[in-house]
């Protein structure tokens, strides 16, 4: 049967508008969810910019789970009390307290309901397993995640006492320190390694070696009312791997025993693995075609296409609750053969098997 809801779900084009082709693209796919940056919906209300991309939203609003994420990501200022100094951040990151994120979260949500789009969450942050520190070191370190689960929380509360005007998820977790993964490799093989007091160490498989143990009070604590907590989390994989690399294959029991019972679980970006799509030399990694890709670091495999992994994920191995896949981003982005529509805007043929697939 077809595929339908939040498992048919797309993140849009970031940092400008959707095209007409783009428009086209996503009528053809007909998504049951869609996920794009807070601040780029914001825009239309300040200066009419992203006028597309605003009336897709709102005129698909009753019909599409719509997650808007909080951009730049919010971090810990430094030298504040209680907390480390992340003084090495990404350029999508930001410092700032929790108080003025929540308040600035607050007023955009705001400006964005008093022009017609209402049926909306958003998402508080991105990734910070990578964005509050680029030496890569912190995440490993249970302090790190004291830290991210004290700080969103009190992101999440200030937004609450101003009168909580939309449903909120905490930030999107990324599939490596969070479950514990150190790397994804071409061959299809997972390394693993345990976040702990005293950083990386050898996996061990319990419970206290993932990164999720220590927010599970982050989870539990946005439940906008109700009684489950929220998740987020990104996943991708390289080409054929799918059911060997997907982050639902590593979530520890007492999540997915969160998730079973009713906790909110989506994957707001997900694909193939960057890596596959670059045209580093091999063994780094290994440059593939969406179509179709007959070779990798591990030699030959003939039929492989992302329509085709996408859509076997999705009907297989899903254990979450939905799936945006990153369809529409810039198609001048450093990874153009990730998306569904390429810079001469012409709709790439694994696109169209996808939705044939989906639809079958």
């Amino acid at each position: 049967m077809p595929v339908s809801g939040p498992f048919r779900g797309v993140h849009l084009s970031h940092g400008g508008d959707l095209r007409s082709v783009d428009l086209t693209a996503l009528g053809n796919f007909g998504p049951g969810a869609a996920v794009a940056l807070l601040n780029d919906v914001y825009a239309y209300t300040t200066s009419g910019a992203n006028p597309n991309l605003f009336n897709w939203l709102k005129n698909n609003q009753s019909s599409v789970e719509i997650f808007l994420r909080y951009y730049p990501c919010p971090v810990v200022p430094l030298n504040t009390p209680g907390y480390q100094n992340y003084p090495s951040i990404s350029g999508s990151a930001q410092y700032i307290s929790a108080s003025a994120a929540a308040q600035d979260i607050v007023n955009q949500v705001n400006a964005i309901k008093g022009h017609g789009l209402t049926n909306f969450r958003v998402i508080v942050g991105n990734e910070p397993e990578i964005e509050w520190d680029t030496t890569g070191s912190a995440q490993w370190y249970t302090s790190f995640w004291h830290d991210v689960n004290n700080y969103f929380i009190a992101i999440y509360d200030n937004v609450v006492n101003l009168g909580r005007p939309v449903e909120l998820y905490p930030p999107a977790f990324m599939q490596i320190a969070f479950v514990a993964i150190t790397n994804l490799n071409p061959n299809g093989t997972v390394g693993r390694s345990a976040v702990s007091a005293s950083g990386r160490t050898t996996f061990t498989g319990a419970d206290t070696d993932y990164g999720a143990y220590y927010v599970q009070n982050l989870l539990d604590h946005y439940n906008n009312g109700a009684t489950v907590g929220r998740m987020i989390v990104h996943s991708y994989f390289y080409p054929g791997y799918q059911a060997n690399q997907v982050i639902d294959k590593f979530l520890p029991a007492f999540i997915m025993n969160r998730v079973n019972s009713g906790m909110p679980a989506r994957v707001t970006e997900f694909g193939w693995y960057p890596d596959a799509l670059s045209n580093c030399p091999t063994p780094i990694c290994c440059p593939a075609n969406l179509d179709t890709t007959t070779s990798s670091c591990d030699g030959a495999r003939t039929g492989i296409n992302a329509a085709g992994d996408y859509n076997d994920y999705v009907r297989v191995q899903a254990k979450l609750g939905g799936y945006n896949f990153w369809l529409l981003a810039d198609p001048t982005n450093t990874t153009p053969g990730a998306v569904a529509v390429d810079s001469s805007g012409n709709i790439r043929p694994w696109f169209n098997q996808l939705i044939s697939d989906y639809n079958a």
